[in-house]
């Protein structure tokens, strides 16, 4: 196994995806600080199937971060063959802090979105490191993701324009 990679959901127009990608970037910032070393993947190059990125997730290990229950970056992997050592589902990680969505916003987190990217960072470097349990990925809820639809739909040969 590799490097730890760090994949978060994209969520389209939902204000916890913007709290997985800042808390993606914290965690990395994080796990640098402590000497892991870890590389963010953004779901879009795995998406596309470009083949650099599709063997990065395959050979993981891989910690998800999932906003919502759709699981997308879960189902990509699962598409992929592939499948995340860790799991960590922000609304878990807002419950245990007796947060809800009201008040958040996509384009600014305001102090209580801030609070959320700290915890769900914190949550994922304590993950990687070791010092806290790898969150079980939850079961299939039956709701159909809308990237995982699209990527079965459109499976096209990419070529990462960085080789």
């Amino acid at each position: 196994m590799g490097n730890w990679i760090i994949l978060p959901c994209n969520g389209i127009g939902n204000p916890l995806s913007t709290v997985s990608r800042y808390a993606a970037y914290r965690a990395a910032e994080l796990l640098a600080e402590a000497g892991t070393p870890v590389e963010l993947v953004g779901i879009g190059r795995v998406l596309a199937r470009l083949a650099p990125w599709v063997d990065k997730v395959r050979e993981g290990p891989v910690a998800v971060v999932e906003g919502c229950s759709f699981r997308c970056a879960t189902r990509l992997l699962a598409g992929l063959g592939a499948k995340s050592v860790a799991c960590v589902y922000i609304p878990e990680v807002m419950q245990s802090l007796g947060l809800g969505r009201r008040g958040l916003d996509r384009k600014y987190l305001g102090p209580k979105g801030r609070a959320i990217v700290e915890a769900v960072a914190q949550t994922i470097a304590g993950v990687v490191a070791g010092q806290l349990p790898a969150q079980q990925e939850p079961k299939d809820d039956a709701k159909r993701c809308p990237c995982s639809q699209a990527a079965a739909a459109h499976q096209v040969a990419v070529q990462d324009p960085t080789e």
